[in-house]
């Protein structure tokens, strides 16, 4: 028996709590490098069981100054945007043209 459960989109009560996403703009605020603060970027993406929405992620990207490129950055905030309409604003507001087709050719198309 083979059981299989795909990803789902996120529920409301999944969505982190301003207040959770606040120690991460402090954490990151904090950090002395940039190595530091893409570490605990990283660490911040990979919680793959909290979702945010898309201000909270504009507010994230733009905290975590560190080596990643604005490309990266959004890559790996985007799979934590719960709603699809906020994921694509939050793209479109931190990403310029150019910037925008290289994320597609890195993620590529849906």
């Amino acid at each position: 028996i083979i059981f299989e459960c795909p990803p789902s989109a996120a529920s409301v009560d999944e969505v982190g709590s301003d207040d959770g996403v606040e120690l991460i703009l402090k954490l990151l605020e904090k950090a002395e490098t940039p190595s530091e603060r893409q570490i605990i970027f990283d660490v911040s993406c990979s919680q793959t069981d909290i979702f945010l929405t898309g201000e909270q992620a504009r507010k994230v990207f733009h905290a975590a100054r560190c080596d990643y490129t604005d490309v990266d950055k959004v890559a790996k905030l985007l799979p934590q945007v719960a709603v699809t309409q906020d994921a694509c604003t939050f793209a479109e507001l931190c990403l310029d043209m150019q910037q925008l087709r290289q994320l597609r050719e890195k993620l590529g198309y849906a």
